[in-house]
């Protein structure tokens, strides 16, 4: 019965479902109606949620989606202190108030890239899914340094996890309470920690240091939902030379970069002899 709704001024009452979801399991519905709607086994909760209006070109044009909502709803809390660890996807429905068959058609689906704060809303910044098609991307460089990315499928390093106490945390700062053995190899690698809400989250290892016997750590970001005395796991780093790519992860197969490119040109007026 959608279409007799939509047809009639009278009967209609549009009504729009907003489907945020963020790593895997973790959802949030809302609704721009005055009441619960539930479609499925999913309740939509109603908040101050608006949105501007699309456009359909025809192109693959990066056309931005701006929606409106409170600054202290959860999907805003999310990019408040660091970006979210996941891409975080949005699909809308649209049906009917009154619609008995409850026909909710998808009537746009991307992902929310950005995160502005306007009084008392929040304002994302939402692309189409058509932006996230694959296309030609840069090409390989003749150089020194490997340009893979560290654990990708490109570099192939066993990603060897190490776990350690966290005793205090400040800031960007993580205070292990051990010796991380090899700790210098750690830097440029990654800390791995779940939230209390069940929460993926990730930072990158800027430095570390020992202090008696415990291990501070500097991450490229502030430390959200990391209490004290749970777990931290960390992955070691790599500089992205031979040295690093062989001592440290043993990968020397796979190094990407060309340490043997000569120092010299060969063909200018100094004589390789």
């Amino acid at each position: 019965m959608f279409d007799f709704f939509t047809k009639s001024r009278f009967f209609g009452r549009p009504i729009e479902l907003y489907k945020f979801t963020y790593g895997i399991g973790h959802t949030h519905l809302f609704t721009d109606a005055e009441h619960p709607v539930v479609k499925g086994v999913e309740t939509y909760l109603p908040v101050p949620i608006e949105r501007a209006t699309t456009n359909n070109a025809g192109t693959l044009d990066r056309s931005s989606l701006e929606i409106r909502l409170a600054r202290n709803n959860a999907i805003a809390e999310m990019f408040r202190v660091y970006p979210p660890n996941f891409v975080v996807t949005l699909t809308i429905y649209q049906g009917e108030a009154e619609d008995p068959d409850a026909d909710w058609k998808a009537m746009w689906s991307g992902r929310v890239v950005a995160c502005g704060w306007e009084g008392s809303e929040a304002k994302l910044a939402c692309d189409p899914i058509s932006t996230s098609l694959r296309r030609v991307g840069l090409r390989r460089n003749f150089q020194y340094m490997c340009p893979h990315v560290l654990f990708g499928p490109k570099c192939q390093a066993a990603k060897v996890p190490a776990t350690a106490e966290v005793y205090s945390v400040s800031g960007r700062i993580i205070t292990v309470a051990s010796v991380v053995p090899n700790y210098a190899h750690y830097v440029g690698g990654m800390v791995e920690w779940t939230t209390p809400e069940g929460l993926y989250q990730s930072r990158t290892i800027v430095s570390l240091y020992v202090i008696d016997s415990t291990t501070v750590i500097t991450v490229n970001g502030l430390t959200t939902g990391l209490p004290p005395t749970s777990t931290l796991t960390m992955f070691k780093g790599c500089q992205h030379t031979l040295d690093a790519c062989g001592t440290i992860h043993g990968n020397y197969n796979n190094f990407g970069g060309d340490p043997w490119i000569p120092l010299k040109n060969p063909i200018s007026n100094v004589s390789p002899y």
